[in-house]
């Protein structure tokens, strides 16, 4: 497979998540999301693969079950 291709995905903690970018290399998409404009109060910019592999689906599985813990002591704290 060529180079694999990243899309950016604005997270609104209300859960109404969009697509912002797409077709970005992994070092441009990790570029946008260390930019102090892509993250605010409710809000913050991630990235994902566009054509990820089952071994790429795995590890975001991992990843999203932390992300979800991450995101309910937010809400306990009442920041999210």
């Amino acid at each position: 497979m060529e180079g694999k291709r990243y899309r950016i995905i604005r997270h609104l903690f209300s859960g109404q998540n969009r697509e912002i970018h797409r077709g970005l290399t992994l070092e441009e998409a990790q570029e946008h999301c260390s930019r102090e404009d892509t993250h605010g109060k409710g809000w913050f910019d991630g990235y994902e693969c566009e054509n990820p592999t089952d071994e790429d689906v795995e590890r975001r599985i991992a990843s999203d079950v932390g992300i979800e813990r991450g995101m309910a002591e937010l809400r306990k704290m009442g920041v999210a």
